[in-house]
């Protein structure tokens, strides 16, 4: 316990000793990091924004495609049992619109394209893959994301967080990056729902030439069945058509030889100057139908929205760093351990050097 108490009253002997040193080293300390806190070291600044789901009137460019495609099936299937779904282009919900907006929110091509845009310009630097990560680095450093999930009470909010030191350029940066993201995925889904309308026009299109081919071969059949049946009243005298028989034309079949040659001549007469089978294709006209609409859905302007500005970015103004009183004191406390630790490193090894005895040169005596 003694010789504790006289260690500690002899290191405070060596600082008190070296007290000019020790507060010269302090203010150093201090006057070194306030120059580098307000010369050196630049305001950190943060801007935000805050971003929601679409509505569903925003997604109407979908819903009136779906629709005016469900009603095109009923009705060009409307005497079968059941419609063909896959005929109809499907709808999209809000929560799968959001979901294509959030992966090119944070998609690296998106992030590819912002630093070759705007980053790289800025930076004499040449094209090589290092530089490429050094920009990329500095872009992820600088931005983060907050994404919606079911585990957090956000409600589908998604946040964009941009940290820089020019307040002015980090605002214009973060509403840059976010209309891309939107533009990106609006591209998206228009060109998917537009592959959807062509792919259908497409068939549509083949449709109506697979019909009118079926009722050219179907008018060449028919020409040869009146042809026969004509034949075959001339053969048997049949000039008009036969007593007691009151029959359609659709169920005579074989016995249509019964009507007369006089009506058969001019049934066949009407089947050799037709011109056009398209009015008796009884499938046609639905499909002509269908065939119109998607035209029309093809032609027209479709846009859509697939997030809502909840809060869109303003320039910040007060800086969120670094706290330069905080710096200050931190250079001072620095000062300060370094000019304890040299009077105590130096009383140490003063009292350990080894002291000489003075010796007398004998003219004494």
């Amino acid at each position: 316990m003694h010789d504790d108490t006289l260690d500690q009253r002899t290191a405070w002997q060596w600082v008190w000793r070296a007290r000019r040193l020790v507060v010269g080293m302090t203010l150093l300390g201090l006057a070194v990091s306030a120059l580098l806190a307000w010369t050196l070291v630049p305001m950190t600044y943060e801007t935000r924004v805050e971003l929601l789901a679409p509505r569903p009137a925003d997604l109407s460019a979908y819903a009136l495609v779906h629709q005016l495609s469900s009603v095109v099936v009923s009705d060009g299937h409307a005497d079968q049992d059941s419609l063909r779904a896959a005929d109809v282009i499907p709808a999209l919900s809000v929560d799968q619109v959001y979901r294509v907006f959030l992966r090119h929110l944070t998609s690296a091509r998106l992030r590819d394209r912002f630093v070759a845009a705007y980053f790289r310009p800025q930076v004499a630097t040449s094209d090589t893959l290092t530089s490429r990560a050094r920009l990329h680095d500095r872009l992820d450093e600088s931005v983060r994301f907050v994404l919606p999930d079911g585990r957090s009470d956000r409600h589908g909010r998604s946040t964009l967080i941009w940290r820089g030191t020019d307040p002015e350029q980090i605002a214009i940066w973060a509403n840059t990056y976010v209309a891309w993201a939107m533009r990106a995925a609006q591209q998206e889904l228009m060109a998917d729902l537009r592959s959807e309308i062509q792919m259908r026009r497409h068939s549509a299109q083949t449709l109506v030439e697979v019909l009118r081919r079926s009722g050219a071969v179907e008018r060449r059949f028919e020409i040869a069945r009146v042809s026969d049946a004509l034949r075959l009243a001339q053969a048997v005298h049949l000039d008009g058509p036969a007593q007691g028989v009151w029959v359609m034309q659709s169920d005579l079949h074989e016995l249509a030889y019964l009507q007369g040659s006089r009506a058969l001549q001019a049934q066949l007469d009407v089947l050799l100057a037709r011109e056009q089978d398209e009015p008796y294709i009884r499938e046609l006209p639905s499909v002509r139908y269908r065939q119109a609409l998607l035209e029309t859905l093809a032609a027209r302007s479709l846009t859509m929205r697939v997030a809502t500005w909840d809060a869109r970015v303003q320039a910040p103004t007060v800086p969120t760093g670094p706290d330069r009183p905080i710096m200050v004191l931190w250079g001072g406390v620095l000062g300060l351990v370094l000019g304890l630790g040299w009077a105590l490193g130096r009383g140490a090894w003063l009292s350990r050097a080894p002291r000489h005895p003075v010796q007398s040169d004998g003219r004494d005596a």
